[in-house]
């Protein structure tokens, strides 16, 4: 129960944080045309991160019950 609280906490403090970085490098573009293509490649990580977690969340739910 520790780990998964503990999993979860840094997974959601990482999204975030990319999310937060994500944004800023699609702000910034105007003035530095290069970033609003890894603002968009961090965005597109962040929501395959938030699938695979889903994807696993599921999984393990059917096979333990929970």
């Amino acid at each position: 129960m520790i780990t998964g609280m503990a999993s979860w906490g840094t997974l959601k403090v990482f999204l975030i944080s990319a999310v937060a970085i994500a944004f800023s490098l699609i702000a910034l573009s105007d003035k530095h045309p290069g970033w609003e293509s890894a603002g968009n490649v961090l965005s597109y990580a962040v929501c395959a991160q938030l699938l695979i977690y889903l994807a696993f969340y599921m999984y393990y739910g059917r096979k333990y019950g929970g």
